[in-house]
């Protein structure tokens, strides 16, 4: 935003209204519709200035008691948050979730689930230097697995685990199979907890000998301890990276059903077990938290001599909780923008009342918004992308203010002093209306373009994203509509109270070496009681007595005096560095530093003095490319900047993966890293999972399905018509046809292998519910009638599990519904990993989606219901998808609407078009920063993609509308003066706003997730590019090129299109009397 703004209502004294003969016009009648409203609404303001903010104070207090009745409690995160609410994949996981939660219940015995897994890591990189470990021992050395022992046996060590949460095999609560502590203390596999040996027990001390012949067997026996060790053990003969990996069983004693996330046993286990485990090895390893911090940031070293190993450990509990406790201490940092731009306001308005008041009118448009968004629109998303609001509309709003603050200050000169016996409200009322209506368009114009770039992104179908542009374009709204009710009441009465009790000015003034305070005091009363001249009289009358051939200028009258000037408050040295970016940009002018400074002493200022014109000094007829070398370097080297970074951004992918929450110090990260890349990839779960299923139709949701609230009432799926019929001999082979041919089908591009499936992958129930028949009943599952086959077919279910260990029931694969055989599902791991690019994972996608097709087309006649195919990885991949499609939309609304918002501000197309011209290349610049810096096209770069266009456009807007107006407020024409007048007028201003903005987001940079540190990165990246290429490219260019006179001016092409068809009709009138005089 800007502050110091020349607004031009059409009709309102600068631009009078047509009349149409005495006739009716309509831009007459709307002039004076315009002009009544302004007086109401501003003599309201200056008559009843308390009234209005107790009306303010009024609708805050009724809007707070409705959005307290709806409640505001913050949404529960949740796995559907980043879903296409009514995608196919997304109804497809919602039928098997709630498949899953109807079944008939199989074979699952008390706590015979591994439901919940939680890791231990070791890492024996050093704590200083180096990128490996020293040898030869590296993570096995003595006191190290040592380590290792203590670390487990904080989980498994407790009675609770054994009594409550240890996974139960025939009822026996055995050893963690997958712990590197039980290979290296030598305890036998499927050993029972309470016979382990005391060593293991007690975590003796181990030889370093023995360890070393242990790691000896291991390592001639690699592929059977990948999973344990770091993918460069084998190479580097020394593992540097250990871990180990056990689970937590359900269902708990009294449940039937194993447990879920975030459901009644998932919070037990929390309470009771998890967070005593994670209290205790937290004091072990001595982390401390420090305010606004998360413990596991710190690190948890263990081992002999400097604390050699870095111990680590992560489960969904610690996510879960780490998440949340995250949020709300990063939330702090809030406060600190609201000190900053509390500080910033109160420097820059020279006043601590207007500042106060002002930022608690800024913290009040939230919970305003909230009432709209909430109440009003009935919307109950409320989560981290609301948060980010917070500090984005900080800046907004303090520009807002800024606006009419500054429009308020300029009153003084522009407005006629006050008259002899004129009423002091009536002088007040001038002043106020000349600054509400240069504020009204120009803080209209920018929150018109922010608010629709959020809107713009609320159009995506992706509902965090979608949340934040709705509530972020409400909050612009409501600044808008505060900074024109509630500020200038402020305002106001700081001037009634203040200034005129205290006698202290609030405008520029001229400093003479005789004059000083009490100068300023008499200038004031003046100002307030009326006696003598006016300053529009004394200018006229110095007017009347000059002779041809003179001007009076208070600049050119500063020039030849070289009078010395000064300010008040937030204005005193504000010019002083546009007098050297002026200095740069006219590098070339021989009497550059003359013109600069005549420019930069307002008229109103200086009393008229005769000057001969050819004393004054102009930039006019300087418009030789030659004589302007720094513009034209500036705008070529920045035009190709922004030339490479729209390239560099074209290269921005979707991510691979999921978002990374935390830093990269945090815990989470450090396991995170780790489990992607640092060990052996035969852990199954690296490659993605599909399932095929048949039975499944729909998804009904009902009335209570809310996409806002997402993890709630996700609906209930609908079944075939009838139930399953596997008896017959087609059904049976098309089955096991379809689990035969995933792994043998060819997969050309985006697999990892050369088939669609990895081998032997396949949890095919049919093949082992016929090998269990052939054994329990001696003959095959071939011509059995269907009550017979489906009864068998359920004592399999319930009797056995599947030989993969991923699974520990067939009650998923084999849906059996109040006794009947609904669904049955087979599933398969593909030969792509979960974080492969979008691109290989589009044309698996293809692939898998031909083999259906295929397959389906030999289903005919099986009796056998319609088969569909889902994996989570698909779910994600369209998630992908719609980040990119949600910027190309947001970006194709924002751009035009700033376009022609440009146009209508500047009233000039060549303006407008250099405006659009240098938002594109801020965009750019940011994206091409993300892809400089090593990110992906998230959803961090997806939102930033459009509001950027929002964010930029406020200086290019009024450096442009400055520029244009010359020709109104100094009857400039050529270019160059035009340039000299917008940056005089308008570069203190969006500097400060500048300020504003990256300053109020600057503390996000000091959050512990990473999704708030990257946003501050992109904010104020935003909002430099946006400073840097609107001083450097925008303002060059115009001083190189800018239209001159009434080019590109929209009256001047209306009239220009108006003359030309007045001639084409006069010509065919012409043409047609000759034919008929001929």
């Amino acid at each position: 935003m800007s502050s110091q703004m020349d607004v031009t209502f059409v009709g309102v004294e600068n631009d009078p209204p047509a009349r149409d003969g005495g006739g009716f016009s309509m831009r007459k009648y709307v002039a004076d519709r315009r002009e009544r409203w302004i007086d109401y609404i501003t003599g309201v303001i200056v008559g009843r200035p308390c009234c209005m903010l107790a009306g303010a104070a009024a609708f805050f207090v009724v809007a707070m008691a409705l959005v307290v009745a709806v409640g505001t409690k913050q949404t529960q995160p949740s796995e559907y948050e980043w879903e296409l609410p009514y995608d196919k994949f997304s109804e497809r996981r919602d039928m098997l979730d709630d498949a899953s939660d109807n079944v008939d219940a199989g074979l699952l015995p008390t706590r015979s689930d591994e439901t919940f897994d939680w890791y231990f890591f070791y890492d024996a990189k050093p704590k200083f230097g180096k990128n490996t470990c020293d040898g030869p021992s590296g993570v096995l050395a003595t006191r190290t697995v040592q380590a290792m022992c203590e670390a487990e046996r904080e989980f498994w060590g407790r009675r609770k685990y054994e009594e409550q949460y240890c996974v139960l095999t025939d009822g026996v609560c055995l050893v963690p199979e997958d712990s590197l502590a039980r290979i290296m203390y030598e305890v036998p596999s499927g050993t029972p907890l309470q016979n382990a040996s005391s060593s293991f027990w007690n975590c003796d001390l181990l030889e370093q000998s023995r360890i070393d012949a242990i790691w000896d067997d291991m390592y001639s026996n690699f592929d059977s301890y990948e999973f344990y060790f770091d993918d460069e053990a084998y190479d580097r003969g020394y593992p540097c990276r250990g871990r180990s990996l056990m689970f937590i069983g359900t269902p708990l004693d009294g449940y039937s059903k194993t447990s879920d996330w975030n459901d009644a046993q998932f919070r037990k286990i929390e309470k009771r077990f998890v967070n005593r485990v994670q209290s205790d090895l937290v004091s072990r390893y001595n982390m401390k938290a420090k305010p606004l911090r998360s413990v596991y940031l710190e690190e948890a070293r263990a081992g002999e001599s400097g604390k050699k190993v870095e111990v680590l450990w992560w489960n969904p509990f610690l996510e879960d909780a780490q998440f949340v406790e995250a949020v709300n201490s990063d939330f702090m940092f809030a406060i600190a923008s609201v000190v900053f731009v509390w500080v910033w306001i109160c420097v820059h308005t020279g006043s601590l009342f207007i500042g106060s008041m002002s930022m608690l009118q800024i913290l009040l448009s939230l919970p305003i918004s909230l009432f709209w968004y909430r109440v009003v629109l009935q919307i109950r998303y409320i989560a981290i992308m609301i948060q980010l609001a917070i500090f984005v509309i900080l800046g907004i709003g303090a520009d807002d203010v800024f606006v009419y603050n500054d429009a308020w200050r300029q009153s003084v000169d522009a407005v006629e002093a006050q008259k002899p016996g004129e009423d002091r409200n009536a002088y007040l009322q001038r002043r106020v209306k000349y600054a509400y209506t240069r504020a009204f368009q120009s803080i209209f114009n920018t929150s018109f373009t922010t608010a629709v770039a959020f809107f713009a992104t609320s159009i995506a179908e992706l509902v965090p994203i979608a949340a934040f542009g709705i509530f972020s374009a409400i909050c612009v709204i409501m600044n808008f509509a505060l900074v024109l009710t509630v500020t200038p009441c402020i305002v106001l009465i700081h001037h009634k109270w203040c200034v005129d009790r205290c006698g202290k000015g609030d405008h520029l003034a001229i400093d003479s070496s005789n004059r000083g305070k009490k100068g300023d005091l008499e200038e004031e009363n003046k100002d307030n009681d009326g006696p003598g001249p006016t300053a529009t009289s004394a200018k006229e009358a110095a007017a009347a007595e000059e002779p041809a051939g003179t001007t009076t200028t208070a600049a050119a009258g500063a020039a030849k005096r070289g009078g010395r000037w000064c300010c008040r408050g937030s204005a005193c040295n504000e010019h002083s560095w546009v007098r050297v970016y002026l200095s740069l940009i006219m590098c070339g002018r021989e009497n550059r530093l003359e013109v600069i400074d005549a420019a930069l002493h307002p008229e109103a200022r200086l009393a008229p003095e005769k000057v001969d014109d050819d004393e004054v000094p102009t930039v006019r007829n300087s418009t030789r490319l030659l004589k302007k070398p720094v513009a034209l370097i500036l705008v070529l080297t920045f035009g190709a900047y922004g030339a490479t970074s729209a390239y560099l951004a074209s290269r921005l992918e979707p991510p691979s993966e999921q978002e990374k929450w935390f830093a990269g110090r945090h815990m989470a990260t450090k396991v995170d890293r780790l489990s992607d890349s640092g060990y052996g990839a035969n852990d199954a779960s690296y490659y993605t999972l599909m399932s095929f299923v048949w039975g499944m139709d729909r998804i009904k949701r009902g009335r209570a399905f809310d996409p806002w609230v997402p993890h709630r009432a996700r609906g209930e799926v609908r079944y075939s018509n009838n139930p399953i019929d596997l008896s017959g001999d087609a059904a049976q082979v098309q089955i096991l046809s379809a689990c035969d041919n995933v792994e043998t089908y060819n997969c050309e591009s985006g697999c990892v292998g050369e088939t669609l499936a990895r081998p032997n992958s396949t949890v095919c129930f049919l093949r082992e519910f016929q090998s269990w028949h052939q054994t329990t009943y001696g003959t095959s599952t071939y011509g059995l009638d269907e009550p017979v086959f489906t009864d068998r077919l359920s004592t399999f279910r319930t009797e056995t599990t599947p030989e993969s260990d991923d699974y520990s029931s067939w009650e998923d694969l084999i849906g059996f519904v109040d006794g009947e055989l609904r669904f049955v599902r087979i599933d398969t791991r593909l030969s792509m990993g979960l974080e492969d690019p979008i691109t290989d994972k589009k044309m698996v996608l293809r692939r898998t989606n031909k083999f259906l097709s295929r397959f389906c087309r030999q289903i005919d006649g099986t009796g056998l219901p319609d088969v569909w195919q889902f994996s989570y990885t698909w779910a994600w991949y369209k998630t992908q998808r719609a980040l990119i499609r949600g910027l190309l939309i947001g970006m194709s609304i924002a751009f035009p609407i700033a376009f022609l918002t440009l146009v209508g501000a500047t009233q000039n197309v060549i303006l407008a078009l250099y405006a659009i011209i240098t938002i594109g290349s801020i965009v750019s610049s940011v994206l091409g920063l993300a892809w400089m810096l090593g990110w992906a096209l998230g959803i961090k770069e997806s939102v930033a993609g459009v509001i950027v266009i929002g964010l930029a456009v406020d200086y290019t807007i009024h450096l442009g509308h400055m520029y244009d107006h010359a020709r109104f407020e100094q009857d400039i024409t050529c270019r160059e003066d035009k340039f000299i007048f917008a940056m005089v007028s308008m570069g203190p201003t969006i500097f400060a706003g500048a300020v504003t903005t990256a300053g109020a987001a600057i503390f996000l940079l000091a959050c512990q997730l990473t999704f708030f540190t990257q946003m501050g990165i992109l904010i104020i990246s935003t909002i430099g590019y946006s400073l840097v290429f609107s001083l450097f490219f925008y303002m060059p260019l115009l001083y190189v090129a800018g239209p001159e006179g009434d080019a590109g001016n929209l009256s001047s092409i209306k009239h220009a299109v108006l003359n030309f068809c007045s001639r084409k009709s006069s010509c065919c009138a012409k043409t047609e009397t000759r034919e008929v005089e001929a």
